[in-house]
């Protein structure tokens, strides 16, 4: 009964412990910050900025495809870490055997201690046996999760960080500033290669290199993954047309990225006068150059805006509404008017070919009734003017201005004048009278 008891309760551990378990669950990747020697003051903090945006902006959730060459060394390195387990695990069991038989012993604990030094001796066997790492991406972690950290990161003890058991690769950057331009150069630096891979370089101005920084993230990509990550390419025919990628404004006429495999991509392409253009595209090695081309929008109206709203909208003599209003198109121009009282009125030609527009209205006296108003001011003004301007030559006729006749022509010279803009101002007079009826 004791024997069935102990192989039932033995087998379980018997079974679990063959299986060996040879795994990398996690690969690690640490930035540092770029060395920046020979950078001006103002420029020092491109050395903190560039690796910052890497780092918040990176996308998390994708994972590390091991290539020929990681998956022979990690394997390595996983065997061997294995290997000094189970070397421990045999010394252990050695040491359990030996004060077993100072102490006294049982056959039954001492055929258990043998079990387990056999079944330890076929874990070492089956570890020779393993030659290729099965796995489907490993998760990846970045460090520092804090930028701050990487104010204290030395530039120039690589080395030191590489001999960190947890990192697989280290990230890092040189900024060199010549004549006023600045040289950028990013590496990769692994653990399974023996020298440094050169990602990125450019050289420019600091606005220049600042705006390279989505360039230098997606020439990471194929590092990182390095598997499923496919290079791809949006031209639109229309070369000033929009094209955002996931919500995201990406370009004008043509883009270029890396695209990791896992969702669809959502792209929308658009541009004034045409068919906005959404869909999902998911890329593939073989087809990964996408060309496309907008179709003319079939719109039959025109959207018509003013500041402030509210004007009247005359197309030709024909009133059509108060903006904001939208308005048939034809294939002829044809002149619209807005008016506003308060503003001056505006007019446009319209055709087929034109675009919704937004017009600011300019202040001025439209309205009737004030028009009305300020015209019979003027009226009444200019009446007493040339009431006076009449009266001077009259009252001069009636002196003895022998010795000095040119002071009267002058007189009347001056009624003739301000009768002329008595006449006028009675003409507008009249006509704002009439308009304020209307």
């Amino acid at each position: 009964m004791k024997k069935i008891f102990f192989l039932l309760f033995t087998l379980p551990f018997l079974l679990n412990s063959q299986e060996i378990n040879i795994n990398k669950d996690k690969w690690v990747i640490e930035w540092g910050k770029f060395s920046s020697e020979s950078l001006s003051s103002s420029n020092q903090i491109l050395s903190t900025t560039i690796p910052q945006y890497l780092m918040e902006n990176i996308d998390f959730s994708h994972k590390h495809y091991l290539d020929s060459t990681e998956n022979k060394l990690v394997l390595q390195e996983l065997i061997h870490s294995k290997k000094k387990e189970l070397t421990k695990e045999r010394l252990d069991i050695t040491k359990s055997r030996d004060l077993l038989l100072f102490e006294g012993y049982t056959q039954e604990k001492l055929k258990k201690i043998d079990e387990r030094f056999k079944l330890n001796e076929e874990k070492f066997l089956k570890l020779e046996t393993i030659n290729e790492l099965n796995l489907d991406g490993i998760d990846i972690s970045y460090f520092p999760k804090d930028v701050n950290d990487l104010k204290y990161k030395d530039p120039f003890s690589v080395n030191s960080y590489m001999k960190k058991k947890s990192i697989d690769y280290y990230i890092t950057g040189v900024l060199e500033e010549e004549y006023e331009n600045i040289f950028l150069t990013i590496y990769l630096y692994s653990k399974y290669n023996y020298n440094p891979i050169k990602i990125w370089s450019g050289v420019g101005s600091s606005e220049d290199i600042l705006n390279y920084r989505e360039d230098i993230l997606d020439s990471l990509y194929p590092y990182i993954v390095s598997k499923d990550v496919i290079p791809y390419t949006i031209s639109v025919e229309e070369k000033d047309a929009l094209i955002y990628i996931n919500n995201e404004f990406k370009s004008l006429g043509i883009y270029s990225g890396y695209y990791v495999k896992k969702n669809p991509l959502n792209i929308m392409i658009s541009k004034e006068g045409f068919e906005t253009l959404k869909f999902k595209k998911v890329f593939t090695r073989y087809n990964n150059d996408l060309k496309v081309k907008l179709v003319e929008s079939n719109s039959s109206t025109i959207d018509i805006e003013t500041n402030p709203s509210g004007a009247k909208v005359y197309y030709g003599s024909l009133f059509m509404g108060e903006t904001p209003l939208s308005i048939p198109l034809y294939s002829y121009a044809q002149k619209i008017t807005l008016s506003l009282d308060g503003y001056r009125e505006q007019s446009l030609v319209i055709s087929s070919r034109s675009k919704s527009v937004n017009i600011d209205l300019e202040k001025g006296i439209i309205d009737s009734r004030q028009l009305f108003i300020e015209e019979k001011k003027n009226f009444y003004t200019s009446s007493a003017v040339f009431s006076f301007a009449l009266a001077v030559p009259l009252f001069l006729n009636t002196q003895n201005l022998s010795d000095n006749e040119n002071i009267e022509y002058i007189a009347i010279g001056n009624a003739v004048i301000w009768g002329i803009n008595f006449f006028y101002r009675l003409y507008k007079y009249l006509d704002s009278a009439q308009i304020s009826v209307e």
